[in-house]
C-alpha cells in the first residue's frame, strides 16, 4: 500500500518537474523571439504612444474621481521603455535582462519614456527579476500598432473573455455562478482594465482558466491532470503578471473548479481539494519566478538571485519609507479600497437579499462546499505576506478582493435553492 502510494506521488513529481523544464524553455524561447524583432519601427510606435501618456498624465482617473478607478500609465510607460529593447547584446541577453533607459533628471517612468525617445542622456538599467511575459505580445504589436490602438484592441480582448467566462458559467455551473462572477469582475472595475496594459494580464489569464476549465473540466479530471492544470495556472502567472492581483487566478480557479467538479464530495474531500489545488498553483508561481533568476544569472552573468532576494525581502517587510507599519494597516487600506463608495451599498443590499432567499428556500446539504469560504481568504493571506507592496500599490492590488466576493457570493448563491422558487411561482 504505502509502496503504491510512493509510486504514484513519484509519478505526479516526475510530471511536474518534466514539464517544468518544458516551460522554462519556452519561456525563455518565446522571450528571445520576442527580443529578436526589428526595434526601428518598435520604437517609432513608442514615440507615438509617449505623446499619448504626455497628454493624460501619470494616473489619469476614469469613470469615477477615485483612486480605484486610475489607469497606471506609469508601469505602463516602464513597460513601453522596456519594449524598445535597445542595446541588449543579444536576443536572449536582452529578453533575460530587459533593459531600460533611464534619465537621472525624470520626474517619474511617463517623464522618463519622453526623454529616452527624444534621444536625451540617459544610463542604462535591467529589470531581471520577472519574466516580463507580456513582451511576447506588446513587442509584436508594437510593430504594428502604437499605444492608444493597442488598448482598443485590449478591450475586445478583455471584454470578449468576460462575455464568454459569464455565459460558460451560467451553461456549466448555473446563473447563480454566472452572477457572482459579473459582480465581482465589475466591483473590481474591470470596465477600465483595457486601458491599462499593467491591470490586463492577470485578467486574460484569470479569464483564460475559467474558460479552460468550464469547457475541459471532465476531461482534465478523467485524465486525473487537474494538478498540472493549476500548476499551469501559477506558471503562467508568474511569466506575465507584475505582482498587480495574482490570487485572481489562483481564486477564481479554484471557485470555478470546486463547483464544476466538487459538489458530490464530503466537506473533508473538499477541504484537502482545495488545500493540494493550492499548493500546485504555487509550486507553478514560485519555481516559475524562481527559475527566471536563475536563468538569467546564467546567461548573463549578473547577481540576479541576490538582487531578486533582496527585493522580495523589500517587498514583504512591514516596512515604507523606514516606517514601521501593521498588517492590520494593509488589510483595512485594501478593504476599504474595493468597498468604497458604491462597492460598499451594492454589497450589502445583495447579503440581505441573498440572505431573505436563503432563509426561505434554504438548500437542502449545501454544507459540503463550506470550504470555498477558505479562498475568501486568500487576499488577506496575500496582504499579510506581502505587506510592503500591498501598502504601497494599494490602489490596485485591492483587486485581489475580487476573489472574496466571488467566493462569497458564489457559496451564498448556491446555497439557494432557485428550482423551490421556480416551482412555486408555477403552481
Amino acid at each position: 500500500m504505502m509502496k503504491d502510494k510512493l509510486k504514484f506521488i513519484s509519478k505526479k513529481v516526475g510530471i511536474i518537474l518534466v514539464l517544468y523544464v518544458v516551460l522554462m524553455a519556452v519561456f525563455t524561447g518565446a522571450m528571445t523571439r520576442s527580443y529578436s524583432l526589428n526595434d526601428k519601427k518598435i520604437i517609432n510606435h513608442v514615440y507615438e504612444s509617449a505623446q499619448t501618456i504626455e497628454k493624460e498624465g501619470v494616473y489619469p482617473r476614469v469613470i469615477l474621481n477615485a483612486e480605484k478607478a486610475q489607469l497606471d500609465n506609469f508601469t505602463d510607460s516602464w513597460m513601453l521603455t522596456i519594449a524598445m529593447g535597445i542595446d541588449g547584446k543579444t536576443p536572449i541577453d536582452s529578453a533575460m535582462s530587459c533593459y531600460y533607459k533611464f534619465n537621472e533628471d525624470s520626474e517619474d517612468k511617463a517623464d522618463n519614456l519622453l526623454r529616452v525617445v527624444r534621444g536625451e542622456k540617459t544610463e542604462e538599467y535591467e529589470y531581471t527579476r520577472y519574466w516580463h511575459g507580456y513582451q511576447v505580445f506588446l513587442r509584436p504589436l508594437l510593430k504594428i500598432f502604437n499605444y492608444e490602438e493597442i488598448r482598443y484592441i485590449n478591450m475586445f480582448g478583455i471584454m470578449g473573455l468576460f462575455i464568454i467566462a459569464a455565459y460558460l458559467l451560467k451553461e456549466k455551473i448555473g446563473a447563480g455562478s454566472a452572477v457572482a462572477f459579473l459582480i465581482s469582475m465589475l466591483m473590481s472595475m474591470i470596465i477600465i482594465v483595457p486601458m491599462s496594459m499593467q491591470f490586463s494580464s492577470i485578467y486574460y489569464v484569470t479569464m483564460i482558466s475559467i474558460v479552460l476549465l468550464a469547457m475541459c473540466s471532465k476531461k482534465i479530471m478523467k485524465k486525473d491532470l487537474m494538478y498540472v492544470f493549476f500548476f499551469l495556472v501559477g506558471a503562467f502567472t508568474s511569466f506575465f503578471d507584475l505582482l498587480t492581483a495574482p490570487i485572481m487566478t489562483l481564486g477564481f480557479s479554484l471557485i470555478v473548479y470546486s463547483y464544476l467538479e466538487l459538489k458530490e464530495n464530503s466537506i473533508g474531500k473538499n477541504t484537502v481539494e482545495i488545500i493540494s489545488k493550492s499548493f500546485s498553483w504555487s509550486m507553478g508561481y514560485i519555481m516559475t519566478w524562481s527559475g527566471k533568476w536563475i536563468i538569467a544569472e546564467l546567461i548573463t552573468k549578473k547577481n540576479v538571485i541576490t538582487n531578486a532576494l533582496d527585493q522580495v525581502l523589500s517587498r514583504t517587510s512591514s516596512q515604507v519609507n523606514e516606517v514601521s507599519i501593521s498588517k492590520i494597516d494593509v488589510i483595512i487600506k485594501n478593504v476599504s479600497k474595493y468597498t468604497e463608495g458604491v462597492n460598499i451599498k451594492l454589497i450589502l443590499a445583495i447579503i440581505v437579499i441573498a440572505l431573505i432567499f436563503f432563509i426561505i428556500m434554504k438548500k437542502k446539504n449545501s454544507i459540503n462546499m463550506l470550504p470555498t469560504l477558505l479562498v475568501a481568504f486568500y487576499p488577506i493571506v496575500y496582504y499579510v505576506v506581502m505587506t510592503n507592496h500591498a501598502f504601497i500599490h494599494f490602489w490596485f492590488t485591492y483587486r485581489n478582493l475580487t476573489v472574496s466576493c466571488f467566493a462569497i457570493l458564489s457559496f451564498i448563491l448556491y446555497t439557494i435553492d432557485f428550482d423551490r422558487y421556480k416551482k412555486q411561482t408555477t403552481i
